[in-house]
């Protein structure tokens, strides 16, 4: 009988530390609760619909690279253009996009969702990182800016977008 608890809890412990059971807490009352796994992804925001008063998006995601990886990968996928001399032989900026599955997946975003922004202000510059309220991150997706372009680094907690972060482009 020890045996069998000590190789059951052997095995929990594995499970538990190797990710193949979600974490669990508990709270003041010892009721066991499950944390949510936040997922990240790098991803273009392709539209927004807003249907029975809840936001959702449209998401393309992408493969984000910067610096020496950026570098890599743009060199794997750069074909004739990257032949000769005076062929470029690094990722321009620092960074470098893949889109390598063009599939477009809806999803809903969190009335409690965090909005983060990069726009630009009237004098042309960048307000880094400049949370937002949902009218106004609506508002700003359908703008004319040219950074409205950009890639989102977006969090998901059960299937549903929490936080969504503009990456800054250069």
């Amino acid at each position: 009988m020890n045996k069998m608890l000590s190789f059951l809890l052997i095995i929990t412990t594995l499970l538990v530390t190797s990710g193949g059971v979600t974490a669990e807490t508990t709270t003041s009352n010892q009721r066991p609760v499950k944390v949510a796994h936040v997922i990240k992804k790098t991803t273009y925001i392709k539209s927004l619909k807003i249907k029975q008063s809840k936001l959702f998006a449209n998401f393309d995601y992408i493969q984000w690279y910067t610096g020496k990886r950026a570098d890599q990968e743009f060199l794997k996928d750069c074909k004739e253009e990257c032949k000769g001399k005076d062929a470029p032989h690094y990722a321009f900026d620092g960074y470098y996009i893949r889109n390598a599955n063009p599939k477009i997946r809806t999803l809903l975003i969190s009335n409690k969702a965090i909005f983060v922004v990069q726009p630009l202000t009237s004098a042309g510059d960048v307000q880094f990182n400049k949370i937002v309220t949902k009218q106004e991150f609506i508002k700003y997706f359908y703008s004319k800016s040219y950074y409205n372009q950009a890639p989102f680094h977006i969090e998901i907690k059960n299937g549903v977008v929490t936080k969504l972060t503009q990456q800054y482009i250069p």
